[in-house]
């Protein structure tokens, strides 16, 4: 079993990497210019793009894994 102590920590390292990886995947973003009713974005393939997707994915998992049991329980109450 997990402590809180450590929890809280991994939650914390999760979250910021999530941030960095949302910041590092969206700094090669370019909108299409389009109007708002068909919004797109248009990712770069660079190098960078690929590290913050992965980022941002292995933050998401590690997050969902932290609070696994919360989210079964609520999602058996409905």
């Amino acid at each position: 079993m997990i402590t809180e102590l450590r929890k809280t920590t991994v939650q914390a390292v999760a979250g910021l990497a999530l941030a960095v990886g949302v910041i590092m995947l969206l700094n090669e973003t370019k909108s299409s210019g389009e109007a708002l009713e068909s919004f797109k974005l248009v990712f770069s393939s660079s190098v960078a793009t690929f590290i913050g997707a992965a980022i941002v994915f292995l933050a998401t998992v590690a997050l969902v894994a932290l609070h696994f049991d919360d989210i079964k329980r609520i999602l058996k109450r409905h």
